[in-house]
């Protein structure tokens, strides 16, 4: 595993690099991100190097060091982050640092989801006999689907943000999210298998589903008052819970069978999400503004 470095350490290992100073450099949360930009930067961003900070904190806590070595004199390249959206647009709509540039949806495999990339990466996966079954699923509308059931956990992870609950989301079993047809089950069934993974976070059942539903209503009140008719479901579903919910939809699909899995799904995603999707995004569009720009300043010097 390699060594993670804290945002000081980070920031003088890009700086000690003498032999790629004017590398452009762009840093983001973690190694599946890496992967994604390292196949879409060369497109438009020349000489580049994409640095993994290993967690949104760390990547924004490595602009603000660099930040403050360039005020101080010393020779920095140009540097950006890409780091993921969370709940940002939600709660304040504001960039988290003036040199992040945020994901359009709440994640970058909920960024991907939403595009044609996600019919490809499913039919990589399955073998040709399952694809008129994946159609079926996509005419009948299993992202759709995908999204409202991502939402129905987004709320909850909302909620455990807004008001610091300290629910845990990594070891849910998402068969408690959809029921045998794949539809969305109670919502007491879904704080209950968070309460379940959380018995940390001390909360009853009731409480939670009380408190969930207080978010929502706040947070629907917030939209409609900016006006919006309601809140973005792409900024409240987790990428990682859209995949983990696609594995569950297809098995109930496909009898049971688990024909694809989540790191495999992700993977794929990240290997056929393409430079045309990527640059009709606004954080494509604000990332290719950036290279161009930094290109200029450099040939200026």
């Amino acid at each position: 595993m390699a060594q993670r470095l804290n945002p000081e350490a980070l920031a003088s290992q890009i700086l000690m690099r003498s032999n790629a100073r004017d590398l452009k450099r762009v840093i983001v949360e973690g190694h599946s991100d890496r992967v994604l930009f390292e196949r879409l930067l060369p497109l438009f961003a020349g000489k580049h190097r994409v640095e993994v900070a290993h967690g949104r904190p760390a990547a924004l806590g490595v602009l603000a060091v660099l930040r403050r070595r360039r005020s101080g004199g010393v020779k920095v390249p140009a540097f950006i982050a890409v780091v993921d959206a969370d709940f940002d647009c939600l709660i304040d709509e504001l960039s988290p640092d003036p040199d992040a540039i945020v994901t359009d949806a709440h994640d970058a495999e909920a960024m991907m989801i939403r595009t044609s990339a996600f019919e490809r990466a499913l039919e990589h996966l399955l073998s040709p006999d399952r694809h008129p079954q994946l159609h079926a699923a996509l005419d009948d509308g299993l992202r759709e689907h995908l999204l409202d059931a991502g939402c129905a956990i987004g709320w909850y992870r909302l909620a455990s943000l807004d008001r610091q609950l300290q629910l845990h989301f990594r070891s849910i079993d998402y068969r408690c999210v959809l029921d045998d047809s794949g539809r969305i089950r109670a919502e007491a069934e879904i704080a209950a298998e968070l309460v379940r993974c959380s018995r940390n976070a001390r909360i009853g059942l009731a409480h939670l589903v009380s408190l969930t539903e207080q978010t929502r209503s706040q947070y629907q009140r917030r939209a409609r008052e900016s006006g919006r008719r309601n809140v973005d479901p792409w900024h409240l579903s987790s990428g990682h819970d859209l995949t983990a919910l696609a594995v569950e939809q297809l098995a109930i699909r496909f009898g049971g069978e688990r024909a694809v899995s989540q790191k495999g799904l992700e993977r794929q995603l990240r290997q056929h999400y393409g430079h045309e999707e990527f640059s009709r995004t606004e954080t494509g569009r604000r990332l290719i503004d950036w290279a161009r720009d930094a290109d200029r300043r450099t040939k200026n010097r």
